[in-house]
């Protein structure tokens, strides 16, 4: 996760799958962290400390990254800036209308979200 300011978000690194499938070897990239200045002893002149260039300070992705293997969607589909998620279902034996309204029942009694129907100028139902 990425902070600015308050604001989050998540880190996403996209690779070929040949280089996906190393996790000590991701875990290894390196990261570019911000410039510091190189530190110089104590009893140096003030002046020989300032004019000392910044170098580029690096750590591995695995010493600020977890790592894990999880399922997850094939793509991410986004509306109005917020993740959606489209199930599809294949009905045999019984009507539309009925199904429909026995799974936004089942579903509704374990999870809370935004039912969409879909159909322009339709009012969506919050549950």
């Amino acid at each position: 996760m990425i902070f600015e300011g308050d604001r989050r978000f998540d880190l996403q690194i996209r690779l070929p799958e040949h280089l996906r499938a190393d996790i000590e070897a991701l875990k290894r990239l390196p990261i570019s962290v911000p410039m510091q200045s190189v530190t110089m002893a104590a009893n140096a002149p003030q002046a020989a400390q300032a004019a000392q260039p910044a170098v580029p300070v690096f750590v591995t992705l695995g010493e600020v990254a977890n790592f894990e293997i999880t399922q997850g969607p094939n793509q991410v589909s986004r509306e109005n800036g917020k993740r959606r998620i489209v199930i599809t279902a294949n009905v045999r034996g019984r009507d539309l209308g009925s199904f429909v309204h026995e799974a936004e029942q089942l579903i509704a009694k374990k999870y809370r979200f935004h039912w969409d129907t879909g159909q322009p100028g339709a009012d969506s139902l919050s549950r």
